[in-house]
């Protein structure tokens, strides 16, 4: 074994101070969790703030669909909007899972015009339970819009 590789160079205290072997694994060690737990963190609120954009983005298509069931075509003497919820169909966005994500749309007249309100909501968890720490590990992220014609 050669004298670099055994760090034998003389006296004990001479040879901790030049030794160097092995000071990257530790400090590889002490740093790499703490960096590994910051990178699954922001990669959980990425996924929390994508879920949140595409609840924004499925409530504006259910609303589209909602105003076309509710007969935006129609003249207002047409009563094509029961007082209460309508069915509408629209497909949810990727990365919703359809089971976890509730849909309520109704539709009513107030003299000529016709509201018709929106309301998605989407149980969220969090994949990493760090994020527990500082919000609830299951989030419902919820949107609602309502338009008048």
């Amino acid at each position: 074994m050669s004298k670099s590789a055994s760090c034998d160079r003389g006296g004990r205290a001479g040879r901790a101070l030049r030794c160097r072997k092995g000071v990257t694994a530790l400090e590889f060690a002490i740093i790499g969790p703490i960096f590994l737990i910051l990178v699954l963190f922001a990669m959980d609120l990425a996924r929390y703030w994508y879920v949140a954009e595409a609840v924004r983005t499925h409530t504006a298509e259910v609303l589209r669909a909602a105003i076309v069931v509710a007969g935006a075509d129609n003249p207002p003497a047409v009563n094509t909007c029961p007082n209460g919820s309508i069915t509408v169909s629209a497909t949810p966005p990727p990365g919703l899972d359809p089971a976890s994500l509730k849909t309520q749309a109704t539709c009513t007249r107030q003299g000529q015009q016709r509201v018709v309100t929106v309301n998605v909501s989407y149980a969220f968890s969090f994949v990493i339970p760090a994020v527990a720490n500082f919000w609830n590990q299951n989030q419902v992220i919820s949107d609602s819009q309502t338009t008048t014609f």
